[in-house]
Protein backbone atom coordinates (compact mmCIF):
# COMPACT_ATOMS: atom_id res chain seq x y z
CA UNK A 1 0.00 0.00 0.00
CA UNK A 2 2.99 2.56 0.61
CA UNK A 3 4.07 1.81 -2.39
CA UNK A 4 1.35 2.60 -4.31
CA UNK A 5 0.89 5.59 -2.20
CA UNK A 6 4.24 6.76 -3.70
CA UNK A 7 3.92 6.06 -7.10
CA UNK A 8 0.26 8.31 -7.21
CA UNK A 9 2.34 10.80 -5.33
CA UNK A 10 5.26 10.97 -8.33
CA UNK A 11 2.46 10.94 -10.70
CA UNK A 12 0.70 14.19 -9.12
CA UNK A 13 3.93 15.78 -9.12
CA UNK A 14 4.88 15.14 -12.73
CA UNK A 15 1.49 16.71 -13.46
CA UNK A 16 1.57 19.79 -11.61
CA UNK A 17 5.00 20.28 -13.03
CA UNK A 18 4.11 19.42 -16.57
CA UNK A 19 1.65 22.16 -16.39
CA UNK A 20 4.32 25.10 -14.48
CA UNK A 21 4.89 28.09 -15.92
CA UNK A 22 7.16 31.26 -14.83
CA UNK A 23 6.11 34.56 -15.99
CA UNK A 24 9.13 37.11 -16.76
CA UNK A 25 8.88 40.34 -17.17
CA UNK A 26 11.16 44.03 -16.12
CA UNK A 27 14.54 43.92 -14.11
CA UNK A 28 16.72 40.68 -13.62
CA UNK A 29 18.66 42.10 -10.02
CA UNK A 30 19.89 39.49 -9.01
CA UNK A 31 21.93 36.34 -10.32
CA UNK A 32 19.16 33.28 -11.34
CA UNK A 33 18.77 30.26 -12.40
CA UNK A 34 16.22 29.19 -15.03
CA UNK A 35 15.93 25.56 -14.47
CA UNK A 36 13.33 22.41 -15.45
CA UNK A 37 10.93 23.44 -12.31
CA UNK A 38 10.00 26.29 -13.49
CA UNK A 39 9.93 25.72 -17.52
CA UNK A 40 8.39 27.23 -19.51
CA UNK A 41 9.48 31.07 -18.60
CA UNK A 42 7.10 33.19 -20.71
CA UNK A 43 8.39 36.63 -21.32
CA UNK A 44 5.37 38.88 -20.80
CA UNK A 45 7.45 42.63 -21.23
CA UNK A 46 10.72 43.69 -21.54
CA UNK A 47 13.10 42.00 -19.51
CA UNK A 48 16.32 43.18 -18.84
CA UNK A 49 19.20 41.73 -17.38
CA UNK A 50 21.54 44.14 -15.16
CA UNK A 51 25.16 45.14 -16.16
CA UNK A 52 26.99 42.58 -13.31
CA UNK A 53 24.61 40.07 -12.80
CA UNK A 54 24.48 36.51 -14.52
CA UNK A 55 21.21 34.70 -15.86
CA UNK A 56 22.08 30.50 -16.62
CA UNK A 57 19.34 29.01 -18.15
CA UNK A 58 19.70 25.48 -17.70
CA UNK A 59 19.68 22.38 -20.60
CA UNK A 60 15.57 21.23 -21.76
CA UNK A 61 14.01 24.75 -20.47
CA UNK A 62 11.88 26.29 -22.27
CA UNK A 63 11.60 30.43 -22.68
CA UNK A 64 8.63 31.64 -24.63
CA UNK A 65 8.16 34.87 -25.32
CA UNK A 66 4.75 37.18 -26.30
CA UNK A 67 4.74 39.42 -29.32
CA UNK A 68 7.01 42.72 -29.04
CA UNK A 69 8.93 41.47 -26.44
CA UNK A 70 13.25 41.02 -25.95
CA UNK A 71 16.03 40.21 -23.70
CA UNK A 72 18.55 42.77 -23.04
CA UNK A 73 21.42 41.33 -21.97
CA UNK A 74 23.48 43.96 -20.08
CA UNK A 75 25.05 41.44 -17.87
CA UNK A 76 25.63 38.00 -18.34
CA UNK A 77 23.62 34.79 -20.22
CA UNK A 78 25.07 31.37 -19.72
CA UNK A 79 22.57 29.22 -21.61
CA UNK A 80 23.91 25.78 -21.93
CA UNK A 81 21.77 22.66 -22.79
CA UNK A 82 23.26 19.53 -24.09
CA UNK A 83 23.29 17.60 -27.34
CA UNK A 84 19.94 15.49 -26.06
CA UNK A 85 17.96 18.31 -24.38
CA UNK A 86 18.57 22.19 -26.02
CA UNK A 87 17.16 24.73 -24.75
CA UNK A 88 14.11 25.96 -26.71
CA UNK A 89 13.80 30.01 -27.20
CA UNK A 90 10.41 31.14 -29.35
CA UNK A 91 7.20 32.79 -29.53
CA UNK A 92 4.40 32.16 -27.20
CA UNK A 93 2.12 31.86 -29.91
CA UNK A 94 0.29 28.39 -31.19
CA UNK A 95 0.95 29.21 -34.38
CA UNK A 96 4.89 30.34 -34.75
CA UNK A 97 5.04 32.56 -37.55
CA UNK A 98 8.42 35.04 -38.26
CA UNK A 99 8.60 38.10 -35.99
CA UNK A 100 6.43 36.68 -33.47
CA UNK A 101 8.46 38.04 -30.89
CA UNK A 102 12.03 40.71 -30.75
CA UNK A 103 14.71 39.15 -30.10
CA UNK A 104 17.86 38.78 -27.92
CA UNK A 105 20.16 41.66 -27.45
CA UNK A 106 23.23 41.68 -26.13
CA UNK A 107 24.30 44.98 -25.55
CA UNK A 108 27.90 46.89 -25.44
CA UNK A 109 27.67 46.22 -21.86
CA UNK A 110 26.91 42.66 -21.88
CA UNK A 111 30.00 40.18 -20.64
CA UNK A 112 31.84 38.73 -23.82
CA UNK A 113 33.33 35.49 -23.94
CA UNK A 114 36.72 35.31 -23.07
CA UNK A 115 39.39 31.73 -24.53
CA UNK A 116 42.40 30.57 -23.81
CA UNK A 117 45.85 30.45 -25.99
CA UNK A 118 44.18 27.77 -28.30
CA UNK A 119 40.75 29.31 -28.69
CA UNK A 120 38.91 27.48 -26.13
CA UNK A 121 36.36 29.02 -24.76
CA UNK A 122 36.73 29.79 -21.01
CA UNK A 123 34.33 32.28 -19.17
CA UNK A 124 31.83 35.15 -20.03
CA UNK A 125 28.43 35.12 -22.20
CA UNK A 126 27.55 32.07 -24.46
CA UNK A 127 24.40 29.97 -25.88
CA UNK A 128 25.32 26.51 -26.54
CA UNK A 129 23.09 24.18 -27.41
CA UNK A 130 19.85 26.86 -28.47
CA UNK A 131 17.04 26.33 -30.46
CA UNK A 132 16.34 30.05 -31.00
CA UNK A 133 13.05 30.40 -33.76
CA UNK A 134 10.39 33.31 -34.92
CA UNK A 135 12.14 36.30 -33.47
CA UNK A 136 12.87 38.91 -35.46
CA UNK A 137 10.53 41.89 -35.05
CA UNK A 138 13.29 44.59 -34.60
CA UNK A 139 15.10 43.49 -37.89
CA UNK A 140 17.70 43.38 -35.94
CA UNK A 141 17.82 39.51 -36.23
CA UNK A 142 17.18 36.61 -33.63
CA UNK A 143 20.24 37.86 -32.16
CA UNK A 144 21.37 41.09 -32.06
CA UNK A 145 25.00 41.38 -31.11
CA UNK A 146 26.72 45.21 -29.91
CA UNK A 147 29.66 45.80 -29.72
CA UNK A 148 29.93 42.51 -27.76
CA UNK A 149 30.86 38.65 -28.37
CA UNK A 150 28.69 36.16 -26.75
CA UNK A 151 30.37 32.51 -27.86
CA UNK A 152 27.69 31.14 -30.01
CA UNK A 153 28.28 27.40 -30.21
CA UNK A 154 25.29 24.44 -31.74
CA UNK A 155 22.73 26.23 -31.95
CA UNK A 156 19.87 26.54 -34.02
CA UNK A 157 19.24 30.25 -35.16
CA UNK A 158 15.79 29.59 -37.67
CA UNK A 159 12.64 31.54 -39.05
CA UNK A 160 13.70 34.91 -38.33
CA UNK A 161 11.76 37.60 -39.80
CA UNK A 162 15.04 39.33 -40.64
CA UNK A 163 18.57 37.70 -39.78
CA UNK A 164 19.48 34.71 -37.66
CA UNK A 165 22.07 36.94 -36.05
CA UNK A 166 22.85 40.66 -36.87
CA UNK A 167 26.36 41.70 -35.44
CA UNK A 168 26.53 45.61 -34.72
CA UNK A 169 29.84 45.90 -34.37
CA UNK A 170 29.82 42.59 -32.95
CA UNK A 171 32.61 39.77 -32.90
CA UNK A 172 31.45 36.95 -31.96
CA UNK A 173 32.74 33.53 -32.44
CA UNK A 174 30.05 31.40 -34.41
CA UNK A 175 30.46 27.79 -34.57
CA UNK A 176 28.62 24.90 -35.21
CA UNK A 177 25.59 26.15 -36.07
CA UNK A 178 22.18 25.97 -38.32
CA UNK A 179 21.22 28.97 -39.27
CA UNK A 180 18.14 28.75 -41.98
CA UNK A 181 15.01 30.03 -43.09
CA UNK A 182 15.56 33.39 -42.07
CA UNK A 183 14.09 36.12 -44.04
CA UNK A 184 17.29 38.65 -43.88
CA UNK A 185 20.83 36.71 -43.84
CA UNK A 186 22.11 34.11 -42.13
CA UNK A 187 24.68 36.05 -40.51
CA UNK A 188 24.43 40.05 -41.06
CA UNK A 189 26.79 42.86 -40.19
CA UNK A 190 25.27 46.24 -40.46
CA UNK A 191 26.77 49.19 -41.70
CA UNK A 192 28.35 49.76 -38.20
CA UNK A 193 30.87 47.92 -39.45
CA UNK A 194 33.64 45.33 -37.84
CA UNK A 195 35.88 46.70 -35.14
CA UNK A 196 37.46 43.06 -34.42
CA UNK A 197 37.92 39.82 -35.72
CA UNK A 198 35.54 37.73 -36.27
CA UNK A 199 35.51 33.64 -36.62
CA UNK A 200 32.64 32.08 -38.42
CA UNK A 201 33.56 28.53 -38.52
CA UNK A 202 32.02 25.14 -39.41
CA UNK A 203 28.42 26.17 -39.47
CA UNK A 204 25.59 25.43 -42.02
CA UNK A 205 23.80 28.17 -43.57
CA UNK A 206 20.91 27.38 -45.69
CA UNK A 207 17.80 28.75 -47.39
CA UNK A 208 18.45 32.85 -46.42
CA UNK A 209 16.39 35.41 -48.11
CA UNK A 210 19.13 38.30 -47.97
CA UNK A 211 22.14 36.02 -48.42
CA UNK A 212 24.18 33.73 -46.32
CA UNK A 213 26.90 35.59 -44.79
CA UNK A 214 26.40 39.43 -45.47
CA UNK A 215 28.98 42.02 -44.25
CA UNK A 216 27.70 45.50 -44.97
CA UNK A 217 30.91 47.34 -43.92
CA UNK A 218 34.53 45.75 -43.23
CA UNK A 219 37.30 47.70 -41.41
CA UNK A 220 40.90 46.67 -40.68
CA UNK A 221 40.33 43.28 -38.89
CA UNK A 222 40.20 40.03 -40.46
CA UNK A 223 36.97 38.23 -41.25
CA UNK A 224 37.77 34.10 -40.76
CA UNK A 225 35.04 32.22 -42.81
CA UNK A 226 35.95 28.64 -42.75
CA UNK A 227 34.49 25.10 -43.13
CA UNK A 228 31.09 26.11 -43.13
CA UNK A 229 28.42 24.87 -46.18
CA UNK A 230 26.52 28.16 -47.12
CA UNK A 231 23.80 26.79 -49.51
CA UNK A 232 20.80 27.68 -51.49
CA UNK A 233 20.87 31.06 -50.19
CA UNK A 234 19.60 34.16 -51.88
CA UNK A 235 21.29 37.36 -52.46
CA UNK A 236 24.99 35.58 -52.70
CA UNK A 237 26.37 32.64 -50.74
CA UNK A 238 28.83 35.14 -49.13
CA UNK A 239 28.59 39.00 -49.66
CA UNK A 240 31.51 41.61 -48.25
CA UNK A 241 31.01 45.41 -48.99
CA UNK A 242 32.96 48.56 -48.14
CA UNK A 243 31.02 51.23 -49.66
CA UNK A 244 33.96 53.67 -50.10
CA UNK A 245 36.08 51.08 -51.22
CA UNK A 246 39.08 51.84 -48.77
CA UNK A 247 38.79 48.97 -46.46
CA UNK A 248 41.59 47.68 -45.23
CA UNK A 249 40.68 44.40 -43.47
CA UNK A 250 41.32 41.44 -44.59
CA UNK A 251 38.68 38.61 -45.64
CA UNK A 252 39.69 34.82 -45.57
CA UNK A 253 37.39 32.52 -46.92
CA UNK A 254 38.95 29.06 -46.79
CA UNK A 255 37.55 25.09 -46.81
CA UNK A 256 33.93 25.94 -47.64
CA UNK A 257 31.19 24.50 -49.75
CA UNK A 258 29.18 27.07 -51.53
CA UNK A 259 26.59 25.60 -53.60
CA UNK A 260 23.14 26.59 -54.88
CA UNK A 261 23.11 30.06 -54.00
CA UNK A 262 21.48 32.65 -56.49
CA UNK A 263 21.94 36.15 -56.65
CA UNK A 264 21.70 39.09 -59.40
CA UNK A 265 25.27 39.49 -59.07
CA UNK A 266 27.86 37.38 -57.42
CA UNK A 267 26.13 34.24 -56.72
CA UNK A 268 28.55 32.10 -54.60
CA UNK A 269 31.22 35.40 -53.31
CA UNK A 270 30.94 38.68 -53.75
CA UNK A 271 33.56 41.15 -52.60
CA UNK A 272 33.06 44.91 -53.55
CA UNK A 273 35.18 46.66 -53.00
CA UNK A 274 38.68 46.87 -51.57
CA UNK A 275 40.26 44.35 -48.81
CA UNK A 276 43.10 41.92 -48.79
CA UNK A 277 41.31 38.77 -49.94
CA UNK A 278 42.40 34.99 -49.51
CA UNK A 279 40.11 32.26 -51.12
CA UNK A 280 41.45 29.13 -50.78
CA UNK A 281 40.03 25.16 -51.15
CA UNK A 282 36.37 26.05 -51.32
CA UNK A 283 33.85 23.74 -53.31
CA UNK A 284 32.13 26.79 -55.41
CA UNK A 285 29.49 25.26 -57.60
CA UNK A 286 25.87 25.02 -58.82
CA UNK A 287 25.51 29.25 -58.28
CA UNK A 288 23.80 31.07 -60.35
CA UNK A 289 23.67 34.70 -61.24
CA UNK A 290 21.20 36.79 -63.94
CA UNK A 291 24.23 39.46 -63.79
CA UNK A 292 28.07 39.14 -63.28
CA UNK A 293 29.63 36.70 -61.00
CA UNK A 294 27.85 33.41 -60.62
CA UNK A 295 30.80 32.27 -58.84
CA UNK A 296 32.65 35.00 -57.86
CA UNK A 297 32.51 38.61 -58.30
CA UNK A 298 35.56 40.79 -56.99
CA UNK A 299 36.46 44.08 -57.13
CA UNK A 300 39.68 46.44 -55.94
CA UNK A 301 39.36 49.36 -54.37
CA UNK A 302 41.27 52.60 -53.40
CA UNK A 303 44.11 50.94 -51.29
CA UNK A 304 47.01 48.39 -52.59
CA UNK A 305 45.58 44.82 -52.29
CA UNK A 306 46.84 41.14 -52.42
CA UNK A 307 44.24 39.10 -53.45
CA UNK A 308 44.79 34.88 -53.62
CA UNK A 309 42.29 32.57 -55.23
CA UNK A 310 44.33 29.53 -54.88
CA UNK A 311 42.69 25.91 -54.67
CA UNK A 312 39.57 25.88 -55.38
CA UNK A 313 36.91 23.76 -57.35
CA UNK A 314 34.66 25.97 -59.30
CA UNK A 315 31.93 23.73 -61.22
CA UNK A 316 28.59 23.93 -62.53
CA UNK A 317 28.17 28.01 -61.92
CA UNK A 318 25.41 29.53 -64.58
CA UNK A 319 25.55 33.07 -64.86
CA UNK A 320 22.57 34.16 -67.35
CA UNK A 321 23.00 37.48 -68.53
CA UNK A 322 26.94 38.05 -67.11
CA UNK A 323 30.15 36.12 -66.17
CA UNK A 324 31.03 33.63 -64.48
CA UNK A 325 34.19 35.10 -62.37
CA UNK A 326 34.57 38.63 -62.69
CA UNK A 327 37.44 40.80 -61.49
CA UNK A 328 37.43 44.31 -61.78
CA UNK A 329 40.43 46.24 -60.31
CA UNK A 330 40.56 49.65 -62.33
CA UNK A 331 41.90 51.56 -60.00
CA UNK A 332 45.49 52.67 -59.83
CA UNK A 333 46.61 50.92 -56.87
CA UNK A 334 49.31 48.54 -56.56
CA UNK A 335 47.35 45.65 -56.30
CA UNK A 336 48.76 41.49 -56.97
CA UNK A 337 45.86 39.06 -57.96
CA UNK A 338 47.31 35.70 -57.27
CA UNK A 339 45.12 32.68 -59.35
CA UNK A 340 46.73 29.58 -59.32
CA UNK A 341 45.99 25.53 -58.19
CA UNK A 342 42.45 26.14 -59.52
CA UNK A 343 40.07 23.64 -60.81
CA UNK A 344 37.47 25.21 -63.28
CA UNK A 345 35.02 23.28 -65.13
CA UNK A 346 30.92 23.27 -66.36
CA UNK A 347 30.43 26.73 -65.69
CA UNK A 348 27.76 28.32 -68.76
CA UNK A 349 27.85 31.87 -69.45
CA UNK A 350 25.50 33.64 -71.80
CA UNK A 351 26.29 34.83 -75.28
CA UNK A 352 29.38 38.07 -75.69
CA UNK A 353 30.18 36.57 -72.17
CA UNK A 354 33.08 35.03 -70.52
CA UNK A 355 34.47 31.90 -68.03
CA UNK A 356 36.45 35.00 -66.44
CA UNK A 357 36.21 38.61 -67.05
CA UNK A 358 39.00 40.63 -65.94
CA UNK A 359 39.40 44.10 -66.03
CA UNK A 360 42.65 45.79 -64.65
CA UNK A 361 44.21 49.34 -64.58
CA UNK A 362 46.42 51.16 -67.13
CA UNK A 363 48.98 50.74 -63.70
CA UNK A 364 48.65 48.62 -60.53
CA UNK A 365 46.81 45.66 -61.02
CA UNK A 366 49.20 42.56 -61.99
CA UNK A 367 47.64 39.62 -62.50
CA UNK A 368 49.46 36.00 -62.41
CA UNK A 369 47.78 33.02 -63.80
CA UNK A 370 49.26 29.79 -63.14
CA UNK A 371 48.78 26.20 -63.02
CA UNK A 372 44.86 26.04 -63.13
CA UNK A 373 42.65 23.52 -65.69
CA UNK A 374 39.88 25.84 -66.61
CA UNK A 375 38.07 23.07 -69.01
CA UNK A 376 34.81 22.38 -70.53
CA UNK A 377 33.05 25.43 -69.51
CA UNK A 378 30.73 27.07 -72.04
CA UNK A 379 29.96 30.75 -73.26
CA UNK A 380 31.78 33.05 -75.91
CA UNK A 381 35.26 33.48 -74.15
CA UNK A 382 37.13 31.66 -71.81
CA UNK A 383 39.33 34.73 -70.98
CA UNK A 384 38.14 38.57 -71.52
CA UNK A 385 40.82 40.55 -70.67
CA UNK A 386 41.08 44.25 -70.71
CA UNK A 387 43.70 46.60 -69.69
CA UNK A 388 44.97 43.16 -68.42
CA UNK A 389 48.82 42.97 -67.20
CA UNK A 390 50.54 39.75 -66.16
CA UNK A 391 50.78 35.92 -66.97
CA UNK A 392 48.81 33.13 -68.24
CA UNK A 393 51.43 30.51 -67.59
CA UNK A 394 51.22 26.52 -67.04
CA UNK A 395 47.21 26.42 -67.48
CA UNK A 396 45.54 23.41 -69.04
CA UNK A 397 43.28 25.06 -71.21
CA UNK A 398 40.22 23.56 -72.93
CA UNK A 399 36.37 24.86 -73.11
CA UNK A 400 33.37 24.81 -75.63
CA UNK A 401 33.70 28.52 -76.17
CA UNK A 402 34.46 30.69 -79.25
CA UNK A 403 37.38 32.10 -78.10
CA UNK A 404 39.91 31.37 -75.55
CA UNK A 405 41.53 34.46 -74.89
CA UNK A 406 39.78 37.79 -76.02
CA UNK A 407 41.85 40.39 -75.82
CA UNK A 408 40.97 43.99 -75.29
CA UNK A 409 44.01 45.47 -74.46
CA UNK A 410 44.73 48.09 -77.07
CA UNK A 411 47.92 48.61 -79.22
CA UNK A 412 50.51 50.58 -77.92
CA UNK A 413 49.71 48.44 -74.69
CA UNK A 414 51.29 45.56 -73.04
CA UNK A 415 51.11 42.73 -75.05
CA UNK A 416 49.88 39.82 -73.18
CA UNK A 417 52.03 36.66 -71.83
CA UNK A 418 50.34 33.01 -72.80
CA UNK A 419 52.87 31.34 -73.10
CA UNK A 420 53.84 27.37 -72.30
CA UNK A 421 50.14 26.62 -71.35
CA UNK A 422 48.54 23.01 -72.55
CA UNK A 423 45.69 23.40 -74.52
CA UNK A 424 45.13 19.77 -74.67
CA UNK A 425 46.18 19.23 -78.15
CA UNK A 426 44.42 22.68 -79.72
CA UNK A 427 45.69 21.79 -83.76
CA UNK A 428 44.40 25.68 -84.11
CA UNK A 429 45.32 27.64 -81.31
CA UNK A 430 45.11 30.87 -83.88
CA UNK A 431 41.67 30.73 -84.37
CA UNK A 432 41.12 30.68 -80.60
CA UNK A 433 42.16 33.87 -79.90
CA UNK A 434 41.49 36.74 -80.58
CA UNK A 435 44.15 39.85 -80.61
CA UNK A 436 45.67 41.92 -82.95
CA UNK A 437 45.56 39.29 -85.60
CA UNK A 438 42.10 40.02 -85.64
CA UNK A 439 41.73 43.71 -85.24
CA UNK A 440 44.87 46.11 -85.69
CA UNK A 441 43.74 48.45 -82.77
CA UNK A 442 44.43 45.38 -80.74
CA UNK A 443 47.66 44.00 -78.68
CA UNK A 444 49.48 40.59 -79.09
CA UNK A 445 48.82 37.30 -77.17
CA UNK A 446 52.09 35.89 -77.05
CA UNK A 447 50.98 31.76 -76.87
CA UNK A 448 54.16 29.81 -78.01
CA UNK A 449 55.65 28.07 -76.93
CA UNK A 450 53.43 25.58 -75.78
CA UNK A 451 53.49 22.76 -73.75
CA UNK A 452 52.91 19.32 -74.98
CA UNK A 453 52.01 17.82 -71.40
CA UNK A 454 49.17 18.67 -69.01
CA UNK A 455 49.96 20.56 -65.80
CA UNK A 456 49.20 19.19 -62.42
CA UNK A 457 46.78 21.06 -60.75
CA UNK A 458 46.84 20.12 -56.48
CA UNK A 459 43.17 21.30 -54.92
CA UNK A 460 43.74 21.90 -51.54
CA UNK A 461 46.73 20.00 -51.09
CA UNK A 462 47.09 15.71 -51.78
CA UNK A 463 44.14 16.02 -54.65
CA UNK A 464 46.05 16.18 -57.81
CA UNK A 465 44.41 16.66 -60.80
CA UNK A 466 46.31 15.54 -64.25
CA UNK A 467 44.64 16.98 -67.79
CA UNK A 468 41.56 17.40 -67.72
CA UNK A 469 41.07 14.45 -64.83
CA UNK A 470 37.67 14.28 -63.08
CA UNK A 471 36.25 16.94 -60.80
CA UNK A 472 37.91 16.37 -57.88
CA UNK A 473 36.49 16.09 -53.67
CA UNK A 474 37.70 18.39 -51.65
CA UNK A 475 37.76 15.22 -49.18
CA UNK A 476 40.21 12.58 -50.80
CA UNK A 477 39.33 10.10 -47.99
CA UNK A 478 35.99 8.42 -49.29
CA UNK A 479 34.23 8.67 -51.89
CA UNK A 480 30.27 8.71 -52.28
CA UNK A 481 27.88 7.77 -55.62
CA UNK A 482 25.64 7.44 -57.12
CA UNK A 483 25.15 11.12 -56.47
CA UNK A 484 21.74 11.63 -56.37
CA UNK A 485 21.01 8.51 -54.80
CA UNK A 486 17.85 6.36 -54.60
CA UNK A 487 17.64 3.21 -52.36
CA UNK A 488 21.69 2.69 -51.65
CA UNK A 489 24.73 4.62 -51.46
CA UNK A 490 27.88 3.20 -51.57
CA UNK A 491 30.79 4.58 -49.46
CA UNK A 492 34.46 4.31 -50.31
CA UNK A 493 37.63 4.70 -48.50
CA UNK A 494 41.44 4.40 -48.77
CA UNK A 495 42.67 1.41 -46.78
CA UNK A 496 44.04 3.35 -43.88
CA UNK A 497 40.37 4.59 -43.29
CA UNK A 498 38.97 1.39 -42.92
CA UNK A 499 37.13 0.99 -39.54
CA UNK A 500 36.07 4.91 -39.37
CA UNK A 501 32.51 5.87 -38.41
CA UNK A 502 30.21 7.81 -40.76
CA UNK A 503 27.12 9.53 -39.60
CA UNK A 504 24.67 11.21 -41.92
CA UNK A 505 22.78 14.29 -40.88
CA UNK A 506 20.11 16.14 -42.17
CA UNK A 507 20.33 19.72 -42.77
CA UNK A 508 19.36 20.42 -39.12
CA UNK A 509 21.75 18.71 -37.60
CA UNK A 510 20.13 15.83 -36.76
CA UNK A 511 21.36 12.34 -36.84
CA UNK A 512 20.08 9.71 -39.00
CA UNK A 513 22.36 6.94 -38.98
CA UNK A 514 25.70 5.84 -37.40
CA UNK A 515 27.44 3.06 -39.53
CA UNK A 516 31.04 1.71 -38.75
CA UNK A 517 32.91 1.23 -42.23
CA UNK A 518 34.87 -2.38 -41.62
CA UNK A 519 35.45 -2.51 -44.88
CA UNK A 520 36.89 -0.20 -47.72
CA UNK A 521 33.94 -0.42 -50.06
CA UNK A 522 30.34 -0.34 -48.03
CA UNK A 523 26.44 -0.64 -49.19
CA UNK A 524 24.45 2.09 -46.93
CA UNK A 525 20.77 1.56 -47.25
CA UNK A 526 18.45 4.58 -47.09
CA UNK A 527 15.72 2.83 -48.50
CA UNK A 528 13.26 4.62 -45.17
CA UNK A 529 15.21 7.91 -45.75
CA UNK A 530 12.97 10.48 -47.31
CA UNK A 531 14.23 12.93 -50.45
CA UNK A 532 16.21 15.43 -49.82
CA UNK A 533 19.66 16.53 -49.51
CA UNK A 534 22.02 15.42 -46.51
CA UNK A 535 25.55 15.41 -45.04
CA UNK A 536 27.61 12.47 -44.78
CA UNK A 537 30.93 12.99 -41.99
CA UNK A 538 33.65 10.58 -41.76
CA UNK A 539 35.16 10.41 -38.32
CA UNK A 540 38.19 8.46 -37.44
CA UNK A 541 40.86 9.30 -35.20
CA UNK A 542 43.21 11.75 -37.49
CA UNK A 543 40.26 13.77 -39.18
CA UNK A 544 36.68 14.85 -39.76
CA UNK A 545 35.39 15.06 -44.08
CA UNK A 546 32.37 15.92 -44.81
CA UNK A 547 30.35 15.30 -48.15
CA UNK A 548 27.00 15.78 -49.21
CA UNK A 549 24.73 12.80 -50.85
CA UNK A 550 21.20 13.86 -52.42
CA UNK A 551 18.56 11.30 -52.57
CA UNK A 552 16.12 11.58 -55.14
Amino acid sequence: MKKLALVLILITLSCIRGFSQTHISGIISGNATWNIAGSPYIIDGNTEIQPGIKLTIEAGVIVKFTNNTTLLIDGELDAVGDSSDHIIITGSSNNPAPGDWENLHFSSSSVSASYDAQGNYISGSIMKYCDISYGGQLNYGNLEIESSAPHIERCSIMHGSSDGICLKKGYSKIVNCYLSENSGSGIYSSHQGIYNDIYINNNTIYNNGNGGIYVDEMWQYTLFITNNNISENSNSGIYVNSSGGSGSGTINIEDNVIDNNFAVTGGGIRISPGFNVAISCNIIQQNESDNNGSALYLEGGYNPYTHTITGNTIINNTSYYGDAIFLSYMTDYDISIEINNNFISNNSVSVNHSIFRIDGSSSGSIFNISNNTVARNSGSFTFYLHTFSGHINQNNIYNYTTYEIYNQNSSGSENIDATNNYWYGTIYIDDKIYDFFDDGGLSIVNYHPVLTDSVNVIICGPTVITGTGSIPSKNTDFTVYPVPARDIFIIETQPEYTGSTMIMYNLSGQVLMKHQLKENKTVIDISSIPKGTYLLKLFNDRTVSVKKIIKE
